[in-house]
């Protein structure tokens, strides 16, 4: 049996592992990022313990996020988690670092199990919702389910964040969607990602920058109406950076360098290391290499090698970036989209300049709701577990969350 060695150092930097335990799911969602498979292959039990240990063993972080990822990682089974888990919190134990875990679900399914289990390793669970649309229009499927379950894992005291893509079928619904997640889902934010063509999305027509800045308008405005009291990350990070009052510490993915395949490593079902979890399961171009490279072929400097080629494909995307001043709150969009769809052009970047210009037009709103914002949510950090007696403890959220991935 391979046994992990120390000599290998391609998880030196990690901080996050995006482990796509299965490539199998039970949607078929048009504008999936994915090629997923209604049957496919689910991760070995053995191979998540051996990455547990590689990365518990080499990674100078004191904390390791395990964000579970798929296809839909909630077809695997309870006893499946409860052994990778287990191992997971033993490797943690072992070499003294703090282990959080998270999962990305479309919440179709969800057991009393899956709660107890959720509750008992504190998970911070990441859900996708586009709004209650007709599901004649729905890309996703029914959203009824996903609503029903979302309020078992709220009254169990779980912390979930939803996910939302703007895409043609609600970009102009953005006013509704924001009003229903806050005031009848009760959230406090969300975050919303435009849709790019990749994988299946390749078939889709290209959202225009008009239409995704007519949604990112309508949520600044229902921000501001609230109050602060609901943001969405993605404009609130934004905004910290156009008023000077970003963190120094850089995100994982909203910079020009990015942390995939050194501070965030993707997993494939099978074992493959990919830079970080946008790309699908099977994008062998992108591969960094397997989980079970004998310690001899793994090379330290082929493999940091291999992340700068990755970054530094199609420049042509950021030549304007010096002399642009959009660049005060840019994102830089994301390389692994850029790279995966059939055109390789920064689709964010248009939008980008017409929020900053947005922001020039308003910013004593802006400014004033950025400060609510932030007193929102410096209160909003802890949340609260029954325990099997029934007392609720709280607790506070570690610095990675799904929210952010």
């Amino acid at each position: 049996m391979w046994t992990f060695r120390p000599a290998d150092r391609r998880f030196a930097q990690v901080e996050t592992l995006v482990v796509k335990v299965t490539n199998r799911c039970n949607l078929d969602c048009l504008y999936c990022y994915e090629n997923i498979q209604k049957k496919g292959q689910d991760m070995p039990l053995a191979l998540f313990a051996h990455l547990a240990e590689a990365v518990c063993a080499q990674s100078r972080s004191p904390k390791i996020t395990f964000l579970f990822h798929g296809g839909e990682p909630g077809l695997l089974s309870n006893d499946w988690y409860e052994a990778a888990l287990a191992a997971a919190c033993q490797q943690g134990q072992k070499h003294q670092k703090q282990v959080y875990f998270s999962i990305q679900t479309n919440l179709q399914h969800l057991s009393a199990a899956k709660i107890a289990l959720y509750q008992k390793h504190r998970f911070q669970i990441g859900i996708s919702l586009d709004g209650l649309l007709d599901p004649q229009q729905s890309w996703r499927g029914p959203e009824s389910k996903v609503l029903q379950n979302y309020q078992k894992l709220k009254a169990a005291g779980l912390q979930v964040g939803v996910l939302s893509t703007i895409h043609t079928q609600n970009f102009d619904k953005f006013p509704e969607i924001c009003r229903f997640l806050h005031q009848e889902m009760g959230l406090s934010g969300f975050k919303a990602n435009m849709m790019l063509p990749v994988g299946q999305g390749k078939q889709l027509a290209v959202l225009p920058p008009e239409a995704v800045f007519q949604a990112q308008v309508a949520i600044l405005h229902y921000m501001m109406e609230s109050e602060g009291q609901f943001m969405e990350y993605n404009l609130q990070l934004e905004l910290e950076r156009y008023f000077g009052r970003a963190k120094p510490t850089p995100t994982l993915c909203h910079e020009q360098q990015c942390g995939a395949g050194s501070r965030v490593l993707g997993i494939s079902p099978q074992g493959d290391l990919l830079p970080c979890g946008r790309f699908q399961w099977n994008d062998q171009a992108y591969f960094l290499g397997h989980l079970k490279d004998p310690i001899q072929a793994v090379s330290q400097k082929a493999f940091a090698r291999a992340r700068q080629q990755f970054l530094a494909r199609v420049p042509e995307n950021w030549l304007d970036c010096p002399t642009c001043p959009a660049k005060k709150i840019c994102r830089f969009g994301c390389q692994a989209f850029i790279l995966r769809s059939s055109a390789q052009v920064n689709l964010e970047c248009k939008p980008t300049k017409m929020r900053y210009q947005f922001f020039q037009e308003n910013e004593a709103d802006l400014q004033k709701l950025l400060e609510r914002g932030r007193l929102q949510k410096q209160s909003s950090r802890q949340f609260r577990i029954k325990d099997k007696k029934g007392q609720v403890r709280t607790y506070s959220l570690p610095g990675s969350s799904v929210q952010k991935m």
